[in-house]
């Protein structure tokens, strides 16, 4: 059953991709872009939480994913991601 639903999830993202018109360039962009950012804030956001809390850091943080992954499903295309 584990395995079905990871193979549906599979072909949506592919689909998801190719409906998009984002070449296997500008998805590797995409997925980079997001990994850098990801390391370079998650040393500044443990210093943070060490400061005023760890839970109104993780709240925060959580509300900005959501946003911006909002937004990227609002693009037409990669362009403005």
């Amino acid at each position: 059953m584990d395995r079905q639903r990871g193979a549906a999830r599979h072909g949506l993202v592919l689909r998801l991709l190719l409906r998009r018109a984002a070449t296997l360039g500008s998805s590797s962009w995409v997925l980079n872009t997001y990994a850098i950012a990801l390391a370079a804030l998650l040393v500044v956001a443990s210093r943070i939480g060490d400061r005023i809390g760890q839970r109104p850091v993780f709240l925060t943080g959580v509300t900005v994913f959501t946003l911006a992954s909002f937004a990227c499903a609002l693009t037409p295309d990669l362009g403005p991601v």
